[in-house]
């Protein structure tokens, strides 16, 4: 009985110092407790999910800000250069509705009111035409700083690189990254970043045009749990290179020997309806967090809001951003990287849009608050 009143002192006080670890911007940056050091190796095993302190990591794409589908599909069935100026000029117009600027402050918030310790960014956009440049992250940075929030970026890769004609404004040029942002008080190293082999190629009009995507990683330190970090957004367009991509990546995560927390708009329904990458993904090892959230059942659907984002009611119909755990480097099965998981859907409710009514992206953002238990204790049941 009084090893049991221990434990439940322990797990109380675990619970409270969660509770703190909410309670400033930055959060605390305690040691672990003293108390786990008195347990033995089987004890850690038993009580860690309970000992480990949250991690919260979010999920977010920005959205270029218009639907760029119409001038990939016409490149690819070989549209001429007026065709595509046409379709780009259409693009541009819903491009000024959206105003990135205006939705900025709103992610800004989203991460003010979460405050991860990680976040996992798409469509992460420079956007030059007609002389002036709208550079999607500088403008997000700006916005945190605003709010007395400490964010760098951990890592960034290119994706995309690409300069079309337009009708109005002569050419408009998009430049795609996703990007890892850190909170201040967490410790990041051996940052990567990779382009997928696996790629849309097309010509128009003799001018090359490649669409690619990749990946960025990050070791990580919160409360002294180290874990990787990847954040990534796999081809839409192509269910054959989407699936190519995702076996690069977990080609990759493969060689990975701590635990391993996969974010991004993976672009596959999590229902199996559209590719067959999500349940590629799980069949190699991976736990999709939002099906172990506490709480009522939910479909936990994430897209998508119309192109201009000016859609009077929240309208998602499926679910395609993820945060997933991977471990598979120890033989212990009894308990997860994921235990006790909070996750959440932001930028979905009428009060998350902007003062001109806008919705912060035509995709929500997905956060999760789990733990990764004391020990090396970290498989997925």
């Amino acid at each position: 009985m009084k090893r049991l009143t221990v434990l439940t002192a322990i797990a109380v006080a675990a619970f409270l110092a969660s509770a703190c670890d909410d309670a400033e911007p930055l959060g605390p940056a305690d040691a672990e407790p003293a108390e786990a050091e008195e347990f033995s190796e089987m004890d850690a095993h038993r009580w860690g999910f309970i000992l480990g302190r949250p991690i919260k990591v979010m999920t977010r794409n920005l959205y270029v800000g218009a639907d760029v589908d119409p001038i990939v599909e016409a490149a690819a069935m070989g549209a001429s250069l007026e065709e595509i100026a046409g379709l780009v000029d259409v693009a541009f117009q819903t491009l000024m509705i959206t105003n990135y600027p205006e939705r900025a402050g709103a992610f800004a918030d989203e991460i003010k009111s979460s405050r991860p310790h990680l976040v996992g960014l798409q469509e992460v956009s420079i956007i030059e035409a007609g002389g002036t440049t709208l550079d999607f992250l500088a403008i997000l940075l700006h916005e945190l700083a605003q709010r007395n929030l400490d964010y760098r970026v951990a890592g960034r890769v290119k994706n995309i690189d690409l300069t079309v004609p337009s009708g109005a404004v002569g050419f408009v040029r998009l430049v795609d990254y996703d990007v890892v942002l850190a909170r201040g008080d967490v410790e990041i190293s051996n940052v990567q970043e990779q382009n997928y082999w696996a790629r849309l190629e097309f010509d128009l009009g003799g001018i090359p045009l490649v669409i690619g995507r990749g990946w960025v990683a990050v070791d990580a330190k919160v409360h002294n749990r180290e874990f990787r970090f990847f954040d990534t957004h796999l081809e839409p367009a192509s269910d054959v290179v989407q699936q190519l991509q995702a076996a690069e990546l977990m080609d990759t995560v493969n060689n990975v020997d701590i635990p391993v927390v996969l974010v991004g708009d993976l672009n596959t329904r999590a229902d199996g309806s559209t590719t067959p990458t999500y349940e590629t993904l799980l069949n190699a090892g991976y736990v999709d967090l939002w099906t172990r959230r506490l709480g009522p059942p939910n479909e936990g659907y994430t897209c998508c809001h119309a192109a201009d984002l000016l859609n009077p009611i929240q309208q998602f119909y499926e679910r395609i951003d993820f945060i997933l755990v991977k471990n598979e480097t120890v033989v212990s099965q009894r308990f997860a990287v994921g235990a006790i998981v909070n996750a959440w859907i932001v930028g979905e409710e009428q009060k998350d849009r902007t003062t001109s009514g806008l919705w912060p992206s035509d995709h929500g953002g997905v956060v999760a608050r789990f733990r990764i238990p004391v020990g090396r204790h970290y498989a997925i049941k």
